[in-house]
């Protein structure tokens, strides 16, 4: 990717946690530092933009999750992995923005059901979380690692509203997301101890 690109993608992420997706074009381009041309030679719309940013920024990190399978550790350090790994786009994104502007994700979530890549691109990232999660379950199952009356279908769901929840309520909840993601740590390591 050229550094302009990359440069417009990075702006453009920060005003769209900002100020939503309705932030306009000319805005991203004056903030970007960039011509109307340049913009155009490697976005036709703002969709575009915003389709790609996601991708760039949130769904990159599938195949950090699919190495974690083959991990040579009991069930339950392979489960926290999976969540820091979870937490990781979320703590760089942070990183990028001034300390006094809101980290507003949901602006950007209300936007997936509008736009048909983004809405397919994220049930196939769910799929995955899921699947992972059932599989070091099942293994764990198993192993008789955890009890084999636990329904792993419905521990991988309350996982995953667990990290959605922690996630969706971290501006209002905790500081940042290195504390979100400990406190997220804690009521996981918490459930996989019933479990046992």
């Amino acid at each position: 990717m050229s550094t302009n690109k990359e440069n417009i993608q990075n702006v453009a992420l920060k005003l769209f946690l900002e100020k939503g997706y309705n932030v306009g074009i000319n805005e991203i381009i004056e903030k970007a530092n960039t011509s109307k041309g340049a913009f155009y030679h490697h976005y036709k719309s703002k969709e575009q933009l915003f389709v790609e940013t996601i991708e760039r920024f949130f769904f990159s990190c599938l195949d950090e999750f699919e190495s974690i399978k083959t991990l040579n550790l009991p069930y339950e350090e392979k489960i926290l992995k999976f969540v820091e790994e979870v937490f990781v786009p979320f703590k760089n994104i942070e990183k990028q923005l001034s300390k006094d502007k809101a980290v507003n994700f949901m602006s950007i979530f209300s936007e997936y059901p509008k736009k048909k890549v983004l809405l397919k691109n994220s049930k196939a990232f769910y799929k995955r979380f899921f699947d992972l999660l059932d599989h070091i379950l099942i293994t764990a199952v198993k192993e008789k690692a955890i009890r084999k009356d636990i329904d792993v279908h419905i521990i991988s769901l309350h996982l995953v509203l667990l990290i959605d929840g922690a996630i969706g309520d971290s501006l209002l909840l905790f500081k940042n997301f290195e504390e979100t993601e400990k406190k997220c740590l804690q009521a996981v390591k918490q459930l996989l101890y019933l479990l046992e």
